[in-house]
C-alpha cells in the first residue's frame, strides 16, 4: 500500500554549464501526507491537555471561593446570635437598682443552648431568675429557627470571669460539616467545632 503524497512549494537548483551561475527555478515536489498525520494528533493530544488543566484550575478557584464566602457567612451569623446575648446580658443589668449589679454577679455564667429547658412565659412578667433562663430559652430558639441562622451543628454558651468581670460569649459550629463535636476551640476543624468569641467587659 502506497502513501498518498501532498505537493508542497520549493525552488530547484541548476547550474549553467558554461558560466556556472545558478538558477532556481521553482517547481511543486510531492511530499508523503501520512508522515504529517500523527504530528497532528500530538498536537491535538497537548491542546486537550492544556485545556484540561485550566480547566480544573478554574474550578478550583470556584470552590475556594465558594469556601470562603461560607465562611464568612457563618462568621456574620455567629456574631449576630453573640450579640443579641451580649444585649440580653446589659438589658438585665441595667434593669438592677445598681447599675449592672445582676450582670456583674455572674448571673448569666454557664448559661448555654445546649440545654435550654423549658419555656417561660414572661408576658406578666418575670423574676430575676426566670428572666435569665427566659433569655436562654429565647437564645436557644434561635439557634434552631433557620430563619435566622444556618450554622450546622451550632450551639451557644456564656462564661464569666470574676477576675475581670467579663462575660465570653462562644458560638460554635461543624464549619466542614464533617460531624465535628470538640468543644476545644483548636482550629482542628476535623475534630473541632469552629469558634466565635465575643467579649463583654462590665467594668
Amino acid at each position: 500500500m502506497h502513501n498518498s503524497i501532498k505537493p508542497v512549494d520549493s525552488n530547484i537548483s541548476m547550474t549553467n554549464g558554461s558560466d556556472n551561475k545558478k538558477w532556481l527555478i521553482p517547481c511543486k515536489c510531492l511530499l508523503p501526507v501520512s508522515s504529517q498525520r500523527g504530528s497532528s494528533l500530538i498536537e491535538a493530544m497537548v491542546s486537550l491537555l492544556i485545556l484540561g488543566v485550566g480547566l480544573l484550575g478554574v474550578l478550583s478557584l470556584q470552590a475556594n471561593g465558594l469556601n470562603s464566602g461560607q465562611r464568612a457567612m457563618f462568621t456574620t451569623e455567629a456574631s449576630f446570635l453573640a450579640q443579641d446575648m451580649a444585649s440580653r446580658i446589659l438589658a438585665y443589668g441595667s434593669r438592677s437598682s445598681n447599675n449592672n449589679a445582676g450582670a456583674m454577679s455572674g448571673q448569666y455564667d454557664n448559661v448555654t443552648t445546649v440545654d435550654a429547658g423549658q419555656m417561660i412565659d414572661c408576658t406578666a412578667g418575670c423574676s430575676s431568675e426566670e428572666t435569665i433562663f427566659f433569655d436562654q430559652n429565647q437564645w436557644a430558639n434561635a439557634f434552631n429557627d433557620a430563619t435566622q441562622t444556618s450554622l450546622p451543628s451550632g450551639q451557644g454558651e456564656v462564661l464569666w470571669d470574676d477576675d475581670t468581670s467579663t462575660y465570653t460569649i462562644r458560638i460554635r459550629w461543624d464549619q466542614d460539616r464533617v460531624g465535628a463535636i470538640g468543644l476545644g476551640c483548636s482550629g482542628d476543624r476535623s475534630s473541632d467545632l469552629t469558634c466565635f468569641d465575643l467579649r463583654v467587659s462590665l467594668q
